[in-house]
C-alpha cells in the first residue's frame, strides 16, 4: 500500500523521528535534540510500521539513539489545510520560507485531529502499576485499543474517559493528543 498521505481521507498519521538529548549523553558526546516529521496514510498497523521503518532509513547514517513515534490520533488533512491557508493569508511574510514545517505544525494542532483517543503514559516498568491502571480502565468500561512498551514504561491508547480516574497512580499521565512510541533505532548499544 502507498503510505503517502491522502488529501481526501482521514487515515493520515504524523510520524516523528526524534533524537532526544537524554539517551544520547556520553563521556565525549552530547547530541542536540533533533525532530523530523512526515505525514503518512495507513488504515492497517502494518502499513504504518512499514512507513515508519522506511522513514527511519533516512536517518540510519545519523549518529545517536533515535525514537520513532506516531500521532495517537489520525489527522484531518482537509481541516488542517484550511487552517494553513488562513495562517498563510494572515501571516504570509512570516511563514513564506518555512511552509513545510508550518503545515506539519498546523496538522498536529488538537483541532485538526480526525478522531478522539487518549494516550495513558505509564512512566514506569512496574507491571503491577500497569495492571492496576488497565483494571481501573476496564472497570469503567474504557476501551483499551493498544498497549505499547516504551523505553521507560508503557503507552496505552484508549477511548476518552474522565482523566481523574487515574490520578491516584504515581508516574501515570493522561494525554488527549500525544505521540505514541513505535521503536528505537540508531546507535542503540
Amino acid at each position: 500500500m502507498n503510505t503517502e498521505f491522502k488529501l481526501e481521507e482521514n487515515d493520515n498519521y504524523m510520524l516523528v523521528a526524534m533524537r532526544r538529548k537524554s539517551p544520547n549523553k556520553g563521556e565525549n558526546v552530547e547530541y542536540e535534540k533533533v525532530v523530523h516529521r512526515r505525514l503518512v496514510s495507513g488504515k492497517m498497523e502494518s502499513d504504518l510500521n512499514k512507513a515508519a521503518k522506511d522513514f527511519a532509513k533516512m536517518f540510519e547514517n545519523e549518529p545517536g539513539v533515535w525514537r520513532m513515534y506516531r500521532s495517537v490520533n489520525r489527522r484531518d488533512v482537509q481541516k488542517a489545510l484550511k487552517a494553513l491557508q488562513v495562517d498563510l493569508v494572515l501571516n504570509g511574510e512570516v511563514f513564506a520560507h518555512k511552509v513545510d514545517s508550518v503545515w506539519k505544525s498546523v496538522l498536529m494542532k488538537p483541532e485538526n485531529k480526525a478522531e478522539r483517543l487518549f494516550l495513558v503514559d505509564v512512566d514506569t516498568k512496574d507491571l503491577e502499576t500497569l495492571e492496576a491502571v488497565k483494571t481501573k480502565l476496564h472497570e469503567a468500561k474504557v476501551l483499551l485499543k493498544e498497549v505499547v512498551e516504551t523505553p521507560n514504561g508503557f503507552h496505552l491508547v484508549t477511548t476518552p474517559f474522565n482523566k481523574t480516574m487515574v490520578t491516584q497512580f504515581k508516574n501515570v499521565e493522561v494525554k488527549t493528543d500525544a505521540l505514541l512510541f513505535m521503536f528505537t533505532f540508531g546507535d542503540t548499544e
